[in-house]
C-alpha cells in the first residue's frame, strides 16, 4: 500500500496552481490572442498526456502488487517443502527407534533359546543320569546279634527276604515317576523352544522389513532436503517499465501525443513560460501523487473485507470455545457428583477428584484427604492409619469381603476407629506387663 499523505493539502495545492495556471493563461491569451488557440489544443494534449502517465503509475502499482503475490506464493511451497522434510525426519528417527526396540527384543528371545536349550539339555543329562540307577539291595543272611552266628528262623529269613523285594519294588515305582516326571516337563521346555522359536522368525522379519522400510524413508527425506535446497527463497521480482506491455503502449500514445504538439512562435512571454512550466511540473507531480489516494481507498476496501471475514472467522472459534467451556463444566459437575457419592462412603476420608495445576488449569485427580481437605499424605501417623482402616471398611463392605489386617506403626496411635476386620498390631500400653490380644 503506498503510503498515506495529505491528499488534501495537495487537493488545495492543485486547486491553487491550477488557478495560478489559468491567470498565466489568461495574461498570455491577453498577449497573444492569435494563438489561444494552439496553446488550449496544447494544454489539452497535456492533459491527456498526464492521464495517460496516472494510468503508467497505475499500471507499474499493480506489476509490483503482483510481484509481490507472486514472491509470497512461491514461499508459501517453499515452507511446505520444509514442513515435508521435518515430517520425513521424524518418520526416520519413528523408525529407527521402533528398529532399536524390536533388535533388543531379538536379543531377549535368542538369550531365551539359549537358556531354554540349556535347561532342555540339563533334562536329558537329568533323565540319562535317572534311567541308569539301579536298585542295590543288601543280600546275605541275617546275622544272630547275640550269638553271631546266622540266624536258622526260616520265618524271619522270610520275612528279611519279604522286605527286600518291598524295598525294590518302592525303588523302580519311585524311579518311573521321576522319569515321568522329567520326561513332561522336557515336553513342556520342547513346546516352550517351538514357541520362542516362531516368535524369533516374527521378529527377524519384521526386522528386517523395518530396515527396508527405513532405507526408503531415508531416500526419502534426502530427496525432500535436496528438493528443498533447489528452492532458494524468493525475492519480489524487480518492476521495470520498459518490460510492461501495457505501459509501453501508454508511452507510445503519449509519444504520438508529444509529437503532434508543434513548437510555437509566441510573443516573447520568457518572463511568464518558465513560471507556467515550472507550475506545470508542480501540478503533473500532484496528480500522480493524487493516484495513490485511489490505490490506498481500494486496498483499504479490500482491508476491511478481510476484516469482516476475521470476524466472522473469530466467532466461529468463540463459540467452539463456549461448547468447549460447556463440556468442561458438565465434567466438573459430574466429577462433583461422584466425589459427594464417593465421600459419602467413608467416615474420615474425603477424596478429592478435581485439581488444579500452577498455571490454573483444572485436571482430574484422585486425592485422599481428611475432613479439613488436608492430603493424607501429609497428616501426622495416627491420622494416616485410621485413614487406611476407614478405606479398608468401605471397601470391606462394598466387596462383601474380609481379610485380618497387619498395621505397621500402630503404636503411634491412641485411639482407633472401629474396624470391621480382625487386626495384627503393637499397641502401646500403660499395663506393667506385656500381655497378647
Amino acid at each position: 500500500m503506498p503510503e498515506a499523505k495529505d491528499f488534501e493539502s495537495m487537493e488545495r495545492e492543485l486547486s491553487e496552481v491550477d488557478a495560478q495556471l489559468v491567470m498565466i493563461s489568461k495574461q498570455l491569451s491577453d498577449r497573444s490572442e492569435a494563438i489561444r488557440g494552439q496553446y488550449t489544443d496544447i494544454q489539452e494534449k497535456q492533459g491527456k498526456i498526464n492521464a495517460l502517465k496516472s494510468q503508467q503509475a497505475e499500471i507499474i502499482q499493480q506489476a509490483r502488487a503482483k510481484a509481490q503475490q507472486e514472491a509470497y506464493e512461491a514461499n508459501q511451497q517453499r515452507a511446505e517443502l520444509e514442513q515435508s522434510v521435518a515430517t520425513a525426519l521424524r518418520k526416520l528417527k519413528n523408525a529407527e527407534t521402533e528398529r532399536e526396540d524390536i533388535r533388543r527384543s531379538a536379543e531377549r528371545l535368542a538369550q531365551q533359546v539359549k537358556t531354554t536349550l540349556a535347561e532342555t539339555e540339563s533334562l536329558r543329562q537329568r533323565w540319562s543320569d535317572e534311567n541308569e540307577r539301579e536298585y542295590k539291595g543288601k543280600d546275605g543272611c541275617l546275622i544272630c546279634p547275640v550269638f553271631g552266628t546266622e540266624c536258622g528262623d526260616p520265618t524271619a529269613v522270610g520275612k528279611h527276604h519279604e522286605t527286600q523285594e518291598k524295598a525294590k519294588a518302592a525303588f523302580m515305582s519311585e524311579k518311573e515317576v521321576k522319569l515321568d516326571a522329567i520326561n513332561e516337563l522336557g515336553k513342556s521346555k520342547v513346546q516352550e523352544l517351538e514357541t520362542l522359536n516362531q516368535r524369533m522368525e516374527v521378529v527377524e522379519a519384521n526386522l528386517k522389513q523395518l530396515s527396508t522400510d527405513i532405507v526408503t524413508l531415508d531416500e526419502d527425506h534426502e530427496a525432500l532436503k535436496q528438493q528443498l535446497a533447489s528452492t532458494p527463497i524468493v525475492q519480489p521480482k524487480e518492476v521495470k517499465a520498459v518490460e510492461l506491455t501495457e505501459w509501453v503502449k501508454l508511452s507510445e500514445q503519449i509519444s504520438a501525443i508529444e509529437a503532434t504538439i508543434s513548437e510555437v512562435k509566441p510573443v516573447d512571454n520568457s518572463d511568464i513560460l518558465p513560471r507556467r512550466q515550472e507550475l506545470t511540473e508542480r501540478r503533473d507531480g500532484l496528480k500522480q501523487q493524487l493516484t495513490d489516494r485511489d490505490t490506498i481507498a481500494r486496498l483499504q476496501q479490500e482491508v476491511k473485507r478481510l476484516q469482516a471475514e476475521g470476524s466472522s472467522l473469530a466467532q466461529q472459534i468463540a463459540d467452539l470455545e463456549q461448547q468447549e467451556f460447556t463440556v468442561a463444566e458438565f465434567t466438573r459437575a459430574k466429577i462433583d457428583e461422584s466425589e459427594g457419592r464417593i465421600n459419602g462412603l467413608f467416615q474420615i476420608v474425603r477424596f478429592r477428584l478435581f485439581d488444579t495445576t500452577n498455571d490454573g488449569n483444572e485436571f482430574e485427580a484422585c486425592i485422599p484427604t481428611n475432613t479439613f481437605g488436608v492430603p493424607i499424605a501429609a497428616t501426622n501417623t495416627a491420622e494416616q492409619i485410621n485413614a487406611g482402616l476407614d478405606i479398608i471398611n468401605t471397601l470391606t463392605q462394598f466387596f462383601g469381603a474380609k481379610a485380618p489386617i497387619f498395621c505397621d506403626r500402630a503404636e503411634s496411635v491412641n485411639e482407633y476407629i472401629a474396624a470391621g476386620s480382625q487386626m495384627v498390631l503393637l499397641r502401646v500400653t500403660k499395663e506393667k506387663t506385656l500381655s497378647i490380644t
